[in-house]
This record gives structure tokens, C-alpha cells and sequence, in this order.
């Protein structure tokens, strides 16, 4: 995907407020230590880590667990 759309979607989820969580994928513990892709692939598509829960704080991270939000 070209750069420009990275870019778009990324404002869109941002509107939205979505949220994303960065994962290694790992199948063994070794495997933990690819999240480092997934961390770049996040800054190459222009997400901003306010918008990773896994760059929250403890406080905030309970905020967000127990929020209330209206569904769709």
C-alpha cells in the first residue's frame, strides 16, 4: 500500500477512535522478540503510540478496560 494510504487509513482509525494492539504472533517464547515488527510496521503506517494500548500506563490501561462506550 502506498504511503498515502497508510497515511489515510491511519487518520481514519484515529476519528473513529480505534484503538490497536501491537502482538508478536509468537508460538514460542524466543517468538516474543518479534514485536519489533509489528512496532515498525505501526510507525511506517503512521500510528502514533496514543493509539497503541499497549504503550498505556497501568492507570490508563484499566481506564480503557472498564470504559463505557456507546456500540453501534
Amino acid at each position: 500500500a502506498s504511503a498515502r494510504f497508510r497515511l489515510e487509513a491511519s487518520l481514519y482509525g484515529e476519528r473513529l477512535g480505534l484503538k490497536i494492539s501491537i502482538n508478536a504472533d509468537a508460538h514460542s517464547v524466543k517468538e516474543i522478540d518479534n514485536t519489533h515488527f509489528g512496532i515498525m510496521m505501526a510507525r511506517k503506517g503512521g500510528v502514533q503510540s496514543s493509539e497503541v494500548i499497549n504503550c498505556y500506563d497501568l492507570p490508563a490501561f484499566k481506564k480503557f478496560l472498564n470504559r463505557k462506550k456507546k456500540r453501534f
